[in-house]
């Protein structure tokens, strides 16, 4: 399982993999469009591969209470229409208009980018699925008649579908005649915590600045427990407690002052010092004498690890 997740985030993140992804690009003539969709979708089964990994891990002692976090907060649940919406931007997944996706859970949301590959790995071929319905909202329903798929290979996408997905989403398909015309998913799981929610913003915000997603998920666990609307001493709010950036943009604001420290200093140590005291401060004393920010330099590379050993991986 980490091997797998290393080798897609590797793909993603390192500078080895960008240039792999660059020749691919030319070689095959991608166009941006096209791109854009390859990368959530790698996006998109790293985030399903970790909720997987995560489900049978045992945390590390430090983040047991953020563990058993689960919030109500309607920016969290916002991200399975979030994520639906992104999909229908860049075409490659339909819904009608008169249908609301709004309360849609993660959960289901989530594991779309999945449904869409394993449709075309069945049918053989390239198409845009359409949502037929959203019964409720922890389950979705996709037309399937478009892919003209047949009693066997609807009983192999079923199947494909349950061994990828696990068995908190139950799956079942209506047939009319001879061909499977819906495909219904279901998430009949405990709800996910702050913790597994925020995985793919905070995926996306690494990937987008090139910092290792590992670090940024152990920062925002050592600052707010993921914990959307933490406030700190000094009045700072969100995530990671900055004075800039709100909600998820903050992940991203904060992604991009890590990569600027990285690269300032000369090991990760210092880089996080240096956001934890400021360079100002950083610059007149030595940091591993103040208890406080050698003991939350130490927390968040300890965390980082207990991630990277979960599957949260990358290699420069």
């Amino acid at each position: 399982m980490a091997t797998i997740i290393a080798m897609l985030t590797i793909l993603i993140v390192s500078t080895r993999g960008r240039s792999l992804l660059r020749v691919f690009f030319l070689h095959f003539s991608l166009s941006q469009k096209r791109r854009i969709i390859i990368v959530i979708m790698v996006i998109s089964v790293l985030a399903l591969v970790l909720q997987i990994s995560w489900k049978n891990s045992t945390p590390h002692e430090k983040l047991v209470s953020s563990m058993h976090l689960v919030s109500n907060d309607s920016l969290l649940q916002s991200l399975g229409a979030t994520q639906i919406q992104a999909l229908k931007n860049i075409d490659v997944l339909r819904i009608d208009t008169s249908i609301s996706f709004k309360k849609i859970r993660p959960e289901i949301a989530y594991v779309i980018p999945s449904v869409i590959k394993s449709f075309q790995v069945i049918a053989k071929k390239y198409f845009i699925p359409e949502i037929a319905s959203i019964p409720q909202n922890n389950s979705i329903v996709f037309h399937t008649t478009q892919t003209n798929i047949s009693t066997s290979q609807g009983l192999r996408l079923k199947h494909l579908l349950q061994k990828k997905l696990g068995t908190d989403y139950a799956i079942s398909l209506r047939k009319d005649k001879k061909n499977f015309q819906f495909l219904k998913i279901e998430y009949r799981g405990q709800p996910w915590n702050n913790e597994k929610l925020l995985s793919v913003p905070v995926l996306e915000a690494a990937v987008a600045e090139k910092v290792e997603p590992a670090l940024l998920m152990a920062w925002v666990q050592a600052t707010s427990h993921f914990n959307i609307g933490y406030k700190d001493d000094n009045g700072n709010q969100g995530l990671l407690a900055l004075d800039s950036g709100s909600g998820f943009e903050q992940l991203r604001v904060g992604a991009h002052l890590l990569h600027q420290r990285l690269e300032k200093h000369i090991n990760v140590q210092d880089a996080l010092a240096s956001i934890y005291l400021g360079e100002e401060s950083l610059r007149r004393k030595e940091w591993w004498k103040d208890p406080l920010a050698k003991a939350w330099v130490e927390q968040i590379l300890v965390n980082a690890q207990d991630y990277r050993q979960r599957g949260l991986f990358l290699t420069h």
